[in-house]
């Protein structure tokens, strides 16, 4: 009720306000009588609307209808589909049910047959391992003698090459006592003629010289004269002196090299017989070394001829075992048949049961269907008369609705077009209006921005300047604190002797402990793998460990460093290396720290010290519009529409610009005040909190450092104290350890398998007889060698084609399991894989396959063996060709009229197929009889010059028929030879009449 009465008002108001326009914008009135047009037309749409939309909804209930039909009718095709299906399968159960009965009747048969042999196979297996047992100790007692015998010919053999090395110790000595007996008497002859030189060349002297004193007496020599005697005489007593010291160091020296020669000959003697008892202690020591070698080669032998017993043994128990295990299996099978089989038919009659039951269901499913098509049938022509009356009725709905809509749309325009002349007064005068207080609001606004922007600049800046200085002083209170506290904490924890020794004396025991386990983690294996390499004759190779590291790098905020730039230095400043070096002290106090980083950074943030204006400025409120600039005297006609407009223009006009120059202003103040507090400030306050910081993480740190210092001290304790104990036990550990792994590897490879790559285990067949052939085929075999005592398994590894040369391509698998090895065998496994020669290939050309061979022996110690082996072979040019052959195959054993028998020819045509030169003369063709006496060649041969490819040879070749030879077949073969091999091959069959 309230709602009409508010309604009646709203139409007296607007008639009223409209009753004041002028008729050119009187817009109201013309949009009422719009209205009530619309209100009609709209009314007459929608009963057309609710008639189409009848329409639509009896539609669909046709078509749903319709489908339902067409769903029931599937129903019934798929219940009578699945009726016929189920009688079908009853059919399908009781035969299967007579097949099964059949087949348990056969394996109770059979499981009988088992039962009675499963005994007499176990009492063979008891037998066999009863022999197992006694050949096995007869190979242990041989086993133990052949190692006997081998450290007797081991010890013989170091005797043997003991007493070779002293013999030729000797014939070395006596060979240089020889040759410095030689030396001796060659010094001997030297000092004999030395003293016989001098004996005779002193006389000689001494007479000279007393001749030429002599000469001196003669009165009649002059001073030259006398001079050049005397200087005569000088040099020759100057050379008798000298021969006087030859003569007598020669005679000195003579005995010494005299004895020097008595005595080396003395040795030669003495080396000579010496000489004599080595060689006849070699000679011994050969003759006793010979005997032990037959000896152990005798024993090795029958050690042999024992194991092969054994493995025998082992064999027909393995075979028995086998057997017995299959026949157990089988039993088992048979009786697990058995029970499957009885209870399959237990199901199939409950299936056949439920199957009589679903079809007697399916079918009074489908007579209710029947009924129910038949209704939906009904209601669907009901439907449909039903929708031919409804869009009767909305094609006249229709035509009325498009009349109402014409008079609606002629009053539209009417109302639009005064409308449109109103709209325009009104916003003249709102424009107008606006500009009128621009100019006082300006004014009015910036004075009061300006005003309060110094205001809340220098108050803001003073407050963040406070809050920045006194939470960066207790954050570099805070860091500084760590940083001493974390120094002298763990210099005073890392000095305590009480913690040392505590630490040594627990290291001593723990590396006693640790060298026993690096002796059994690195000596054993190394033993292990050592020695099994030595049996296998090959390397096992180790992998590598890849370690990673972690680099950590702390975070540098670039806002706290340039903070403490501006800041300058003191006593109390921090550099951001020093920081960085705080922060990364781990320690209890790190999340209080961080609260007052995140703090600090919050306040040098944007967001957080306010030292944009538009962050903190506010909307002016309560100030007063200045009236005096307002005149509205230029409304249209003064209708009071219009001038209520200009005064509400006004007022919006004066707000919005004064709000604007507030904000301008205000900002233009607030920067400068801002600055001009914030840094004074924050000095003023920068150290107030300091001490506290400092202290606060000081206590803390120097605790948390304390500890960690007394632990490392323990640590340096438990390290020497590692160290002392480890080298006290290690070399002990470390050969028992290695004797320990030795034993396992050898034990290892007598009872697994280890199967490795024979040494060159790589061979090649080529599929050519020439050989590797280009466009040819070639098969890759590969040897195996099972070092172990056990029988290998495909699981143990596989083989591999890790990469081949381009001018090959692989036909078959690039990867196999290895084959089953017997125990210490070596076997050739044919065909391992397939390669074909690339047809573009050139002769020359060389190729290689590598093969990785992945072993694991599941010894858990030297891990995965891998080896690589690479076959390489040179390609031939092919020479095979193509032959087309014509001969009679249906012909006479002899002519008409004629006693000998028919001569018949072969007619050859041959075509080259390679472009590339061959080596050699050319092909041989000839014609053989497969069938004796049969037929006589007589002219079966001729030969062909080397054919490019593409080029043609043509020939003929004769054979003569035995005339008895009626009936019969008769078989040849055409034959191309290269270089003495046949490389193709053509059969000929002929029957004659």
């Amino acid at each position: 009720m309230k709602l009409c009465l508010s309604f009646a008002l709203a139409l007296g108001s607007l008639s009223l306000f409209a009753s004041t326009l002028p008729d050119e914008i009187d817009y109201i009135s013309y949009g009422d009588i719009y209205e009530q047009k619309k209100e009609v037309s709209d009314a007459k749409r929608e009963i057309v609307n609710g008639l189409l939309s009848d329409i639509s909804y009896t539609e669909g209930e046709i078509r749903d209808n319709q489908n339902k039909v067409a769903d029931a009718q599937r129903v019934i095709r798929d219940s009578e589909l699945e009726i016929a299906n189920l009688e079908r399968q009853i059919e399908n159960l009781l035969n299967h049910n007579q097949a099964l009965m059949k087949e348990i009747r056969i394996a109770e048969r059979e499981r009988d047959e088992l039962s009675n042999r499963i005994p007499s196979l176990s009492h063979a297996i008891s037998s066999e391992e009863s022999s197992l047992r006694r050949e096995q100790m007869q190979l242990d007692s041989l086993e133990r003698e052949l190692r006997n015998k081998s450290s007797l010919r081991s010890s013989a053999a170091s005797d043997l090459e003991r007493s070779r090395s002293k013999l030729r110790s000797l014939e070395s000595k006596k060979s240089q006592a020889i040759s410095s007996l030689s030396n001796l008497r060659s010094q001997r002859n030297e000092l004999v003629k030395t003293i016989n030189i001098n004996e005779s060349k002193i006389p000689r002297l001494r007479s000279q010289i007393s001749d030429a004193k002599s000469s001196l007496n003669d009165p009649n020599l002059t001073e030259q004269q006398k001079s050049r005697i005397h200087s005569r005489i000088s040099s020759l007593e100057s050379s008798l002196s000298s021969a006087q010291s030859d003569l007598n160091s020669a005679r000195s020296r003579l005995p010494q090299v005299e004895s020097s020669i008595s005595r080396t000959e003395s040795e030669i003697s003495s080396y000579s017989s010496q000489i004599n008892s080595a060689q006849g202690d070699l000679n011994r020591y050969q003759n006793q070394y010979d005997s032990l070698d037959r000896e152990y080669n005798t024993i090795n032998a029958r050690v042999r001829q024992q194991e092969d017993v054994v493995r025998s043994v082992r064999s027909n128990i393995r075979r028995l075992e086998n057997e017995l295990s299959n026949a157990r299996s089988r039993k088992q099978s048979l009786e697990s048949l058995i029970y499957r089989n009885q209870n399959q038919i237990a199901e199939n009659q409950r299936v056949r049961d439920n199957n009589r039951a679903q079809i007697n269901s399916l079918k009074d499913f489908i007579n209710q269907n029947h009924q129910y098509i038949a209704n939906l049938r009904s209601l669907i022509s009901d439907l449909q008369y039903q929708l031919r009356n409804l869009q009767s009725d909305c094609a006249i709905a229709e035509d009325i609705a498009q009349t109402a809509e014409s008079a609606t749309a002629y009053a539209l325009r009417e109302y639009e077009a005064r409308e449109s002349l109103y709209d325009n007064y009104l916003a003249e005068a709102k424009s107008v209006a606006a500009a009128q207080a621009i100019a006082s609001a300006n004014t009015s606004g910036s004075d009061a921005g300006a005003s309060l922007g110094l205001f809340e600049g220098e108050q803001n800046g003073y407050a963040i300047g406070e809050q920045t200085g006194l939470v960066d002083g207790l954050y570099r209170g805070l860091l500084r604190g760590k940083l001493k506290g974390n120094v002298e904490g763990y210099q005073e924890g890392n000095t305590s002797e009480a913690s040392f020794e505590e630490g040594r004396a627990a290291g001593i025991l723990v590396g006693k402990q640790n060298a026993r386990n690096t002796a059994m983690s690195e000596d054993y294996p190394r033993a292990f793998r050592l020695r099994k390499a030595e049996i296998l004759d090959t390397e096992v190779p180790m992998g590598n460990t890849l370690k990673k590291s972690l680099l950590m790098m702390a975070d540098v905020d670039n806002a706290i460093e340039e903070l403490w730039l501006v800041a300058g230095e003191d006593e109390f400043s921090l550099t951001p290396e020093e920081r960085e070096a705080a922060l990364n002290i781990e320690s209890q106090v790190d999340d209080y720290v961080q609260t007052i980083a995140q703090r600090l950074k919050f306040l040098l943030s944007i967001q957080g010290n306010l030292s944009r204006p538009q962050d903190v400025h506010r909307t002016p409120q309560g100030y007063n519009v200045l009236l005096g600039d307002r005149d509205c005297s230029f409304a249209y006609k003064q209708v009071e529409d219009f001038i209520d407009a200009c005064e509400d223009s006004y007022v919006r006009s004066f707000h919005s610009n004064y709000q604007r120059s507030h904000y301008s202003a205000y900002a233009e103040a607030y920067v400068p005040a801002y600055e001009s507090k914030k840094m004074p400030r924050f000095q003023e306050v920068k150290n107030d909190l300091f001490a506290e910081g400092y202290q606060k993480s000081y206590d803390i740190v120097f605790f948390e450092a304390k500890a960690r210092g007394l632990k490392d001290s323990r640590q340096r304790g438990y390290n020497q104290g590692l160290g002392e104990g480890y080298n006290a036990v290690i070399d002990q550990e470390r050969e028992r350890a290695f004797g320990l792994g030795q034993e396992a590897a050898e034990e290892f490879i007598r009872t697994h398998a280890v199967v490795r790559l024979a040494s060159n285990s790589l061979s090649l067949t080529s599929s050519s007889p020439v050989g590797f052939v280009k466009d040819g085929m070639m098969d890759l075999n590969i040897a195996l060698k099972n070092f172990g005592g056990v029988a290998g398994k495909a699981s143990n590894g596989k083989i591999k084609i890790l990469s081949f040369s381009n001018n090959l391509s692989l036909l078959a698998k690039e990867e196999s399991l290895i084959p089953v090895v017997e125990e210490n065998s070596l076997n050739v496994f044919s065909g391992m894989t397939q390669f074909k020669i690339s047809n573009a290939a050139q002769p020359g050309d060389r190729f290689f396959i590598e093969v990785l061979g992945t072993f694991d022996d599941n010894d858990n110690i030297a891990g995965i063996a891998t080896q690589k082996q690479i076959i390489e072979g040179v390609i031939l040019a092919n020479p095979e060709l193509k032959i087309e052959v014509k001969y009679d195959k249906y012909t006479r054993a002899k002519r008409f009229l004629s006693k000998k028998g028919n001569v018949e020819s072969v007619k050859v045509k041959l075509w080259g197929k390679s472009s590339d030169a061959l080596d050699g003369q050319g092909y041989e063709i000839e014609l053989v009889e497969l069938t004796d006496g049969l037929v006589s060649i007589m002219d079966g041969h001729f030969s062909v010059p080397l054919l490019k490819k593409g080029e043609k040879f043509k020939g003929k070749l004769k054979y003569r028929i035995n005339p008895k030879a009626k009936k019969v077949g008769i078989s040849l073969e055409l034959r191309v030879k290269y270089k003495g091999m046949i490389i193709q091959r053509k059969p000929l069959q002929i029957k004659t009449k």
